[in-house]
């Protein structure tokens, strides 16, 4: 079966306090959701590094968190979904500003300090 496993990576950019957060999903073969979680943290413990040096000499540290694994099918028109999830607002902050957080990306210029050597 094929999973979709969502992960959360934080960056950390030298002694700065603001985190750059990035969702990624990653495809895995797995029998079980178990099992998906189970491969990917192997897999990201292999690939990724701790820190890495950006453009700036500045020290960046990453880290992951698994988050969530979802089936992936086929929909009878061929469709794929290859992720879903739900969330609310369960915070107190106006709806219209957690909406704004929900979708508001980095632009290149933003992205500049995470680039590497």
């Amino acid at each position: 079966m094929l999973y979709g496993v969502k992960v959360l990576y934080t960056y950390t950019v030298g002694d700065r306090e603001e985190r750059f957060y990035e969702f990624s999903i990653l495809c895995v073969q797995a029998e079980t959701s178990d099992e998906s979680f189970e491969k990917i943290e192997k897999y990201l413990n292999e690939v990724h590094t701790d820190s890495y040096l950006n453009t700036k000499g500045e020290i960046v540290k990453v880290s992951f968190e698994i988050l969530d694994s979802f089936s992936i099918y086929d929909d009878e028109d061929g469709i794929t979904e290859v992720y879903s999830a739900h969330v609310r607002n369960t915070s107190t902050m106006p709806e219209e500003e957690y909406r704004k957080l929900l979708t508001n990306q980095c632009d290149a210029d933003e992205l500049v300090p995470l680039r590497s050597l």
